[in-house]
C-alpha cells in the first residue's frame, strides 16, 4: 500500500499475461498522452477546436473503446477506492472505519458521521502507533477510460 493509491500490477504478472494486457496499455497510454497534449494546449491559449460542437469520435478512440467494452482489468492499472482502519491498542478494543472514494471525493465514515477528507489524510493510515488509524482492509477497483473512476458512483 505504501501510500499509493494507484497501483500497477504488470510487473507481478506472468508474461503470458504481460502480453495479453500490452495493447490495453497502450492504448489508455495513447489516448492519455492526447488528452495530457490537449490540455497543455488549452492552457497556453492555442486555437483549439471548440467543446461546444459535437466532434466525431476519433478512429482511436472508436478502437480504445471497443477494446475495453467487456468486462474485466484489460490493462493491469488499479485505483484506491476504498480503506477500512482500526483505531486502538488490540482488535478487542478500539474503532474501525471506512474511508470511500466516490467520484473525486473521500468520504470518512465514522459510525452515523460522513465527512470529506483529504486524499492525502487516507494516505496517513497505512499504519503506524496503536492510537493512529492503521490500514486494516484495502479495496482496489479497476481504472476507466476516462480516468479512474469505475465501479458504482
Amino acid at each position: 500500500y505504501q501510500r499509493r493509491v494507484h497501483g500497477d500490477v504488470h510487473g507481478l504478472c506472468s508474461d503470458e499475461l504481460k502480453t495479453t494486457l500490452e495493447p490495453g496499455r497502450s492504448l489508455l497510454t495513447a489516448r492519455r498522452e492526447r488528452e495530457a497534449q490537449k490540455q497543455r494546449a488549452k492552457k497556453q491559449k492555442l486555437d483549439m477546436e471548440e467543446d461546444s460542437e459535437p466532434k466525431e469520435a476519433s478512429v482511436e478512440d472508436k478502437e480504445v473503446e471497443t477494446y475495453f467494452s467487456g468486462s474485466g482489468n484489460r490493462s493491469g492499472w488499479y485505483e484506491l477506492c476504498g480503506v477500512v482502519t482500526h483505531k486502538g491498542r488490540d482488535a478487542d478494543g478500539g474503532h474501525y472505519v471506512a474511508w470511500v472514494k466516490h467520484k473525486t471525493d473521500w468520504l470518512l465514515f465514522d459510525d452515523n458521521h460522513v465527512d470529506v477528507v483529504r486524499e492525502e489524510k487516507v494516505k496517513e493510515v497505512y499504519g503506524g502507533a496503536a492510537d493512529n488509524h492503521i490500514a486494516y482492509l484495502l479495496f482496489y477497483r479497476t481504472r476507466n477510460l476516462e480516468g479512474f473512476v469505475c465501479g458504482p458512483q
